[in-house]
């Protein structure tokens, strides 16, 4: 019985100090603040590894943690292409053959309403959001609400 009570008292401390700490952390791109506040003044400190603003004249911006600042949506995508080696099948306006395509492969899609960072992933073409899971809005930017038309 002892052992038992030593065993939930070690248990209760260390949900204590986790909870004076803050937690732990497992996803270090998808630090989620502490406190959560309106998006207007989003700072540094709170942003999300690919997650949208419109900046001060009306464009949107993607954070990016790699170069820790807001960037173009386009850049942000070419970014993460480059840290896997660069897209695989570069930026185009038809999708690759299927027998050629290998898991994790990715290209920018072009059409006629803008272009789709699209990732092949679990044996079909998906858009890059819909895998990674950044900004919800990344799904409705330029051609992506149309990819699977």
């Amino acid at each position: 019985m002892m052992k038992i009570i030593k065993y939930i008292s070690m248990f209760l401390i260390l949900v204590f100090l986790l909870g004076i700490c803050g937690g732990v952390n497992t996803a270090s791109d998808q630090v989620e603040p502490a406190v959560t506040i309106a998006k207007t003044n989003v700072t540094v400190e709170e942003a999300r590894n690919g997650e949208l603003r419109n900046s001060t004249n009306g464009n949107l911006e993607a954070w990016s943690v790699k170069s820790q600042s807001w960037i173009d949506p386009e850049a942000f995508w070419l970014e993460y292409a480059a840290e896997r080696g660069g897209l695989t099948w570069g930026e185009r306006d038809t999708y690759p053959a299927y027998k050629d395509v290998k898991e994790l492969d990715t290209m920018i899609i072009k059409l006629e309403s803008g272009i789709c960072m699209m990732e092949f992933w679990h044996r079909r073409w998906r858009r890059a959001n819909d895998v990674r899971r950044w900004d919800e809005k990344f799904t409705d930017y330029s051609a992506c609400p149309f990819v699977f038309d």
